[in-house]
C-alpha cells in the first residue's frame, strides 16, 4: 500500500514538474536572464528554505550534527546541476525544444534511474526487483521520449519553415551541451541517493525521513541555484551598460514567477515523499516516473493550448505512439518493487 501511494506521489511530482514553465507563457515580454533569476530565486532559494524552515523543528541543530563530507558532498551535487540547467537552456536554443528536451530527458531519465538502482542493490540484497524489472520501462521510456521528440521537431518545423539550428551555430556544441546537461540532470537524482547518510543523521535527530529528506533539498537546490543566479546578474549587468533596456518587476510579474517556483518546490517535495513511500528502488523507480509523467503533462499542455492544431499529419502518428510509450512505461513502473 506504501508503495502505490509512491507511486501517487511520484506521479503528482511529474504533474508539478511538467507545469511549472507554463507561466513563463505570461511573460513575453521579459527577457531571459530576468525571469530564469527570479524563478531560481523563488523555486530554489526562498521556498524551499521557507518550507524547510516551518517543518522542521531544531533545524540549525539537525544541520549541525550532519557529517561535513556528506554535507559538502550535496551541496558540491546541486552546484554542479545548477550548470546542467545553464547547458539545458543554451542547448534548446540552439537545438529546438522538442530535440533539446528529447536528448536532455532521455539521457538523464536513464542514468538518474539505473545508477540508483544499482548502488541500491549493492547495498544489500534485492528483494523481489531484478535489473530487468527497471530495465525494461526505462528502455521503454526513452523510446516514448524519441517519439515525442520526433513529433515535436515535425511540429517546430512546420511551423518555421526553416532549419532547426541557427547558420552561424555550430551543432556539434549545441548537441555536446544537451548531452552535458543531461549527465548533469541525473547527476541531481544520483547525488540525492547517495546522500543517504545526510537522511539517516536527520532522523537519528529526531527527523522523520520525510523531514530529512527536505533538509538535503534545502541544500542541493540553493546550491544549484548560485551558477545561474551569477550568470543572470552579469547578463542583465551587461544589458544595461549596452542601453538595452529591461522590463519593471510589477507585480504581475511576481504573481507569475512565485507561481513557476511553487510548481517547482512541489514537484521536489513530492518527489521526496515518493522516495520514502517507495523504500529502497523509490531514488530509481520514482525518477522514471516522476520524468515519464512531467513529459506527458507538458505535451497535453502543449495540445489543450493549441500548440499543435497546425501541426503537420506526420507529427501526429509518433506523438500518440511516444504517448502510448510512455504510459506502459509507467504501467511497468508500478510492478518493480
Amino acid at each position: 500500500m506504501s508503495f502505490d501511494i509512491g507511486l501517487a506521489l511520484a506521479a503528482l511530482s511529474g504533474v508539478a514538474n511538467g507545469c511549472f514553465s507554463l507561466p513563463m507563457r505570461r511573460l513575453g515580454s521579459w527577457r531571459w536572464e530576468q525571469v530564469w533569476l527570479a524563478f531560481m530565486l523563488a523555486g530554489c532559494v526562498f521556498l524551499p528554505a521557507a518550507f524547510t524552515i516551518t517543518t522542521t523543528p531544531g533545524l540549525a541543530r539537525v544541520v549541525s550534527a550532519f557529517p561535513t563530507a556528506y554535507l559538502a558532498g550535496a551541496a558540491l551535487v546541486g552546484f554542479l546541476w545548477g550548470f546542467g540547467a545553464i547547458l539545458f537552456g543554451r542547448s534548446i536554443n540552439r537545438l529546438g525544444v522538442s530535440l533539446g528536451n528529447t536528448l536532455v530527458l532521455a539521457i538523464s531519465s536513464c542514468l538518474g534511474s539505473l545508477v540508483p538502482f544499482f548502488l541500491s542493490a549493492s547495498r544489500s540484497e534485492p528483494h523481489g526487483a531484478s535489473a530487468a524489472a527497471l530495465v525494461v520501462p526505462v528502455a521503454i521510456q526513452i523510446l516514448g521520449i524519441v517519439a515525442c521528440g520526433i513529433a515535436g521537431i515535425r511540429r517546430e518545423r512546420a511551423a518555421t519553415g526553416a532549419a532547426m539550428t541557427r547558420a552561424n551555430d555550430s551543432i556539434v556544441l549545441a548537441l555536446v551541451m544537451a548531452v552535458g546537461s543531461g549527465l548533469l540532470s541525473a547527476l541531481f537524482n544520483v547525488g540525492f541517493g547517495l546522500c543517504h547518510p545526510l537522511i539517516d543523521s536527520g532522523t537519528a535527530s529526531g527527523l522523520s525521513v520525510f523531514q530529512a529528506t527536505n533538509v538535503v533539498w534545502a541544500i542541493i537546490l540553493p546550491s544549484g541555484a548560485v551558477p545561474s543566479l551569477v550568470l543572470c546578474s552579469l547578463m542583465i549587468r551587461r544589458a544595461r551598460l549596452t542601453g538595452l533596456t529591461l522590463g519593471p518587476i510589477d507585480p504581475g510579474f511576481l504573481a507569475w514567477i512565485t507561481l513557476m517556483g511553487a510548481l517547482w518546490t512541489a514537484s521536489i517535495v513530492l518527489y521526496g515523499g515518493a522516495v520514502v513511500f517507495m523504500g529502497r528502488y523509490g531514488d530509481a523507480v520514482g525518477w522514471t516516473l516522476s520524468l515519464g509523467v512531467a513529459l506527458l503533462t507538458a505535451n497535453a499542455a502543449g495540445v489543450i493550448s493549441g500548440e499543435w492544431a497546425g501541426a503537420p499529419r506526420s507529427a501526429r502518428p509518433a506523438l500518440v505512439a511516444g504517448v502510448g510509450l510512455l504510459l506502459l512505461a509507467i504501467g511497468l513502473m508500478s510492478t518493480v518493487r
